[in-house]
């Protein structure tokens, strides 16, 4: 079985991007906002995707249907991990389905995704006890 161990650093916010633009990784999106004393509100995930740079999933044709599917008054944050790109599309999948951001029978048996940081609203069960 693959191990993989995500530290999640965040949260950006569009101004902020390009500090993990070019970092190589996995993104998560959420949609929030900021309440009454300008603290981050995150209301849900939205998406999760990872490239070489993450400044590509910024940039691509996806990001841009995300955008249209927000509302003016939220606010999109990021939390980003940094990952090699060998494993990073079966994390990603992975992710997806326990995030339940994709449907389907999502196999975890041939991999074990702990995560720590910055990963609000993530299961417990992939949280890292550390």
């Amino acid at each position: 079985m693959k191990k993989y161990k995500l530290e999640f650093q965040g949260y950006t916010w569009d101004e902020y991007f390009y500090v993990i633009a070019n970092k190589p990784g996995i993104v998560v999106v959420y949609k929030g906002g900021l309440d009454s004393e300008g603290a981050i509100r995150l209301d849900n995930i939205i998406y999760v995707d990872g490239a070489d740079e993450i400044g590509q999933v910024y940039e691509g044709k996806m990001f841009k249907d995300i955008r249209n599917k927000v509302s003016n008054t939220d606010r999109l944050f990021f939390s980003y991990a940094e990952m090699k790109a060998e494993s990073r599309k079966e994390v990603v999948s992975t992710l997806r389905g326990l995030l339940k951001l994709e449907n389907g029978n999502i196999n975890t048996s041939k991999q074990e995704i702990k995560c720590k940081g910055a990963c609000a609203l993530f299961p417990k069960e992939i949280l890292s006890e550390v």
